[in-house]
């Protein structure tokens, strides 16, 4: 993806859309870990979700500061 697009973010309707709903869930997973008296092991699915997006947003900016494609 990042060499069709020339290392830019897609100006697709479907990717304004995933990257809408995915911000979206991320908020709801942590707002459910605060909220709602889950059992230990359910309480895993939303914190790991939580990890999970919170490292991707962070790689992704470091790939768009970069010059070129990595």
């Amino acid at each position: 993806m990042l060499k069709k697009t020339d290392g830019k973010l897609p100006k697709s309707k479907f990717f304004q859309i995933s990257s809408i709903l995915d911000t979206i869930w991320f908020f709801i997973s942590v707002v459910v870990l605060y909220v709602i008296d889950l059992a230990p092991l359910a309480i895993a699915v939303p914190a790991a979700y939580g990890i999970y997006t919170t490292f991707g947003w962070v790689y992704g900016t470091r790939l768009l500061k970069r010059k070129g494609i990595p």
